[in-house]
């Protein structure tokens, strides 16, 4: 028969015992929520309708140093029978794939083991709004993020200056913009806008401003709820037409065209989606929107030089 001291060294060993293992499930819970997370570089994209939009998706984890094994994706969208799309058990899983987006989705299957999930959608429509949920499970973990898609139409405009008119047309906006014309110092100029619209409601915009002074410095500013596009030009020549083509950048194209040779036009285009804020009087893109920056440039001889700035 035990001994009193006995029964109390047993019990206490046994509570010993069972709170280490509370303490470490405890342990296990906390880092396993650490060590990994669904994360999205952009929970709110805007993207330009008819185009490819990119919605970013990926598991974060410091405590996978091999690659990921073991990965799923599903793509689902809030009130939509079946899923936008679907990878698992190392292949794709189409079967229950919504209409809407047949043909018209596509991961990146080599970037899985390094937890990419960010899914490319093709030729964007209005029907694509609406919010998006990615589910990743893996070996280094999983879980979901909900990503909210909207819609719009936006291009950079097109500028001509005749009889002392500066003149900005942009094909592609929707929904219908607002227009603003003011000079260097941020006075607000009485412009003249008039609107066109094709039969799937995108609006065209034509914008002149009278009475120019040349070297001065306008800025035409087009916007909605969802983006705003800041263009300034400056007319420094004989009058001709310039085009700095359209901005098709799913965040931000800065364009600079420095021309020579008497052309008339220094332009620098913007597109900013709804949230981003640019300095005023600042002739840089937000040093905020500067990392992972591309330069491009080519030469056309006896013209002018192009330098773009592309800021994703």
């Amino acid at each position: 028969m035990a001994s009193f001291s006995q029964i109390i060294f047993g019990s206490m060993i046994t509570l010993i015992v069972l709170f280490s293992a509370i303490i470490i499930l405890i342990l296990a819970l906390s880092l396993s929520g650490t060590l990994s997370q669904v994360i999205s570089t952009n929970t709110l994209p805007v993207a330009n309708l008819g185009e490819d939009q990119l919605l970013s998706c990926f598991l974060n984890t410091k405590s996978q140093t091999a690659g990921l094994t073991d990965v799923s994706v599903t793509w689902e969208k809030k009130d939509l029978t079946g899923t936008v799309y679907r990878y698992q058990k190392g292949a794709l899983d189409l079967a229950n794939q919504n209409s809407q987006f047949k043909g018209r989705t596509q991961l990146f299957l080599d970037a899985l083991t390094t937890g990419n999930a960010s899914l490319l959608l093709r030729g964007v429509a209005l029907g694509d709004k609406g919010e998006y949920t990615c589910s990743i499970s893996s070996s280094g973990g999983g879980g979901n993020v909900n990503i909210y898609l909207r819609t719009a139409a936006f291009s950079a405009p097109t500028f001509k200056f005749t009889n002392g008119t500066l003149a900005a047309e942009a094909t592609r906006w929707f929904p219908k913009p607002n227009v603003t014309w003011s000079n260097y110092g941020g006075v607000v100029l009485r412009g003249s806008t008039s609107f066109t619209s094709n039969s799937a409601g995108i609006f065209g915009v034509v914008s002149a401003l009278q009475s120019i002074n040349i070297s001065d410095t306008y800025t035409c500013t087009i916007e909605n709820d969802l983006v705003t596009g800041i263009s300034k030009a400056t007319v420094t020549g004989l009058p001709r037409s310039f085009s700095p083509g359209l901005i098709k950048s799913r965040w931000m194209k800065h364009i600079r065209h420095w021309c020579f040779r008497e052309h008339i036009l220094h332009l620098q285009c913007c597109i900013i989606p709804a949230g981003i804020n640019l300095p005023e009087h600042d002739d840089q893109c937000p040093p905020h929107l500067s990392s992972d920056l591309i330069t491009h440039t080519h030469t056309h001889t006896h013209t002018h030089t192009h330098t773009h700035r592309l800021i994703r």
